[in-house]
């Protein structure tokens, strides 16, 4: 049996993280979730672990460590970088500056967070179903990053 590969969640809204997880697991899957709730917490975690991660969601407005900063400390991060760890924004920030800003940092997806949660599992439906089917170079790599 394949050990299913988990999903990162960086939301600080736990209503908001509560509704993702819900719209998530009506895609069907099975995949197991860690939810963080600023971005330096789930850099953390991902300098650690040797799990292969399936996906990060990320908003962007966040305490500490926005999702921006996230996604930059990611791709300057040779470890995390070389994981090829599929990234997107959820977000309700949806500015031209923050869309543009987001996309210098080569995320691969940028959706408005809506506002009912018949609409997220729309989005969450699609984002799933798209890397379900997607073919990544290999992220297996043994050891975690110490620093």
């Amino acid at each position: 049996m394949t050990k299913l590969k988990p999903i990162v969640i960086v939301e600080d809204d736990e209503d908001d993280c509560a509704f993702l997880l819900s719209a998530l697991k009506e895609t069907g899957i099975n995949n197991p979730f860690h939810c963080f709730s600023a971005g330096d917490e789930a850099l953390e975690y991902l300098k650690k672990t040797t799990d292969e991660i399936f996906l990060i969601i990320s908003d962007v407005n966040m305490p500490r460590m926005n999702g921006l900063d996230l996604k930059k400390n990611i791709n300057k991060n040779e470890y995390l970088n070389n994981k090829t760890i599929p990234f997107v924004f959820l977000s309700t920030s949806s500015s031209e500056l923050v869309v543009k800003e987001a996309f210098m940092l080569c995320p691969q997806g940028f959706f408005k967070k809506p506002t009912n949660l018949a609409g997220l599992s729309i989005i969450a439906h699609d984002i799933i179903n798209y890397w379900s089917h997607n073919i990544l170079p290999s992220n297996k790599l043994n050891k975690p990053f110490d620093n």
